[in-house]
């Protein structure tokens, strides 16, 4: 994924009191192609300042194309992005389609 934007939210200390010390938003764009039906595809993106031990929150999408997306650390600097089809038929991905990836460091 091409990342558009990285932004490390340090207030997540007063929004999550005890529980996180920082938010860090990547925002980018990516083109999974084609996934058939009970298939996934991943990626492995370069998110500045994740570090082993944060949390994946969420992934979400700007296109509502019927895969289900999930996110995991994968080491220092990086998070694995899947997306599986379940839909019950083959689905082409949105090639504009904007991801959002959320991660969080605990306290």
């Amino acid at each position: 994924m091409a990342l558009t934007s990285v932004k490390i939210k340090s207030n997540a200390r007063q929004q999550f009191p005890g529980v996180f010390s920082n938010v860090i938003v990547a925002t980018g764009v990516k083109d999974f192609g084609t996934i058939a039906d009970g298939a996934d595809a991943q990626d492995t993106i370069a998110v500045p300042g994740v570090v082993a031990g944060d949390m994946v929150l969420g992934v979400s999408s700007s296109a509502n194309d019927g895969l289900t997306l999930s996110g995991t650390v994968a080491g220092a600097g990086s998070v694995a992005v899947t997306a599986v089809n379940n839909s019950g038929g083959s689905i082409t991905a949105t090639a504009t389609a904007v991801y959002s990836v959320v991660v969080a460091r605990l306290v």
